[in-house]
């Protein structure tokens, strides 16, 4: 099974996402903007943050266990019609 399309995760439409992010690059730009904002007051977040980020751009498979951890974790289940974790 492949992953599951960013418009499905996301809850976003596909149009919606390619209307704020035309290119992949603006689409992590924005991400890590996100970033910066979300952690702004945590410096150790911010870095476990970005280290996943490098891993999973460096080999995606490196996310698998966060994947596995994050799929038994009730508190980080999907909101409904969110589709599953990415």
């Amino acid at each position: 099974m492949g992953r599951p399309p960013l418009a499905k995760v996301s809850g976003i439409t596909h149009g919606g996402i390619t209307y704020h992010y035309p290119t992949k690059e603006d689409l992590l730009r924005g991400l890590l903007g996100f970033i910066r904002t979300y952690t702004s007051q945590d410096e150790s977040h911010r870095r476990f943050l970005c280290g996943m980020l490098s891993a999973a751009t460096l080999d995606p498979s490196l996310m698998d266990s966060c994947r596995q951890e994050l799929s038994r974790c009730s508190r980080c289940r999907p909101l409904p019609g969110r589709g599953s974790l990415p």
